[in-house]
């Protein structure tokens, strides 16, 4: 069985945005229009706007493609622009959830405290994200061919592995690594392409997102903005988000667990 990659989880969210649009599926590409469009977003825009929007935009690149391989023509019935954003109300203002408490930068060092007591692969992973401030989809894929850990001390991540559209997107970012981080690093076996593997997967595949295992415990699980506090700490703008989790007070103590809903 081949290790997975990121390209395999940005395959599986497509084919489950697709799904997600039944009433679609039984029209060929040059009978969707608008009106079509409109019936199948509606069935899931208001359950979950941002994932709707999501399914809109793949579904609009879709009957792009189709448009350029001369399976239809006219205009994109699936365009927000000049379009749907006059017959859908925004997804943005739909999703009222609130944004969860940056972690305060006096409280920082206890949260490293307990995560220094924790002898779990996660731990040492969310360890590193914050010493690096990386996404969790980035330090999950972190693999030992990667890393200058005596020369340079830095870790280039592929730009296929990062989360940026527009110039920057597909450009190698390059991260320092401090002292304490690499330190963390060496400590963790080598059993396989991953510096943060699963003992739990075949082939010690990287770390899933869903780290705290049973749904019930996600939920019980706060999020905290790592970058908030490095930005607290040195009065810079932030530029980078690295989003990590603690088990609440009714968790197990000094449990931590990663899970970045970001990446989905």
């Amino acid at each position: 069985m081949r290790d997975r990659s990121p390209n395999d989880d940005a395959v599986t969210q497509w084919d489950r945005s697709l799904r997600d649009l039944p009433s679609l599926h039984t029209l060929r590409l040059h009978e969707i229009d608008t009106t079509h469009v409109v019936k199948a977003l509606k069935a899931i825009w208001w359950e979950n706007p941002i994932s709707a929007n999501r399914t809109r935009e793949r579904l609009e690149k879709v009957l792009s493609a189709a448009k350029v391989e001369k399976f239809r023509t006219g205009e994109n019935p699936a365009a927000w622009r000049d379009n749907l954003k006059h017959l859908l109300p925004s997804p943005r203002k739909l999703n009222k959830k609130k944004g969860h408490a940056a972690v305060q930068y006096e409280k920082a060092p206890a949260l490293m405290a307990a995560l220094a007591y924790d002898g779990a692969t996660i731990a040492r992973c969310v360890e590193v994200g914050i010493l690096t401030c990386t996404r969790s989809q980035e330090i999950r894929w972190m693999e030992w061919t990667e890393l200058d850990l005596v020369k340079k001390k830095t870790w280039p991540i592929p730009g296929e592995k990062m989360k940026i559209k527009g110039e920057g997107a597909g450009k190698p970012h390059l991260v320092p690594l401090t002292d304490q981080s690499i330190a963390i690093i060496q400590s963790m076996r080598k059993v396989g392409r991953y510096v943060f593997s699963s003992d739990h997967a075949i082939e010690h595949q990287p770390l899933f997102r869903q780290c705290a295992g049973r749904r019930d415990q996600a939920r019980r699980i706060q999020r905290h903005d790592a970058r908030h506090a490095h930005h607290v700490s040195h009065a810079q703008p932030p530029t980078r988000s690295a989003r990590i989790f603690s088990l609440s007070p009714r968790g197990r103590p000094g449990r931590v667990v990663l899970l970045d809903q970001r990446d989905a």
